[in-house]
Order: structure tokens, then C-alpha cells, then sequence
């Protein structure tokens, strides 16, 4: 949530957008402003050596084809 808890992000997103984020159960990326370009050069992309991560893997590969 940050540094500004649960008040402050219902002040940022809304009372009804913060509930379906925190029962969401997919991760999601919270953008205030619109970015200053399209262009990313790296994305920092943390995960383990579990099974489970090549999942992870594939979708943050196919995500970044259209990146």
C-alpha cells in the first residue's frame, strides 16, 4: 500500500477501485499520471527458482513483446 496506508490510496484510487484491487486475485500496477514516454528500457522483474515462476516468466515475455 505504500507509505500513505489505506486512507491515503482510497484518496488516490477511490473507495471502489481500492476494494477490487485488494480482492483481486491478480496483481495489478497502479499508475498515476500518465507516463512521460512509451518507451521502457528495463523492467526489474523479481521472482525465484520455483516451478511456479515459469508461468510468471512467460507472461512478463510475452507482456514485454508489446513493450
Amino acid at each position: 500500500m505504500g507509505t500513505h496506508g489505506i486512507k491515503g490510496m482510497q484518496k488516490f484510487l477511490g473507495s471502489w477501485a481500492l476494494k477490487v484491487i485488494v480482492k483481486a486475485k491478480v496483481p495489478f500496477i497502479v499508475v498515476q499520471a500518465p507516463p512521460a514516454s512509451d518507451a521502457y528500457k528495463n523492467v526489474v522483474f523479481p521472482i525465484n527458482y520455483r516451478k511456479e515462476s515459469k508461468e510468471k516468466i512467460r507472461w512478463s515475455s510475452f507482456l514485454s513483446y508489446y513493450y
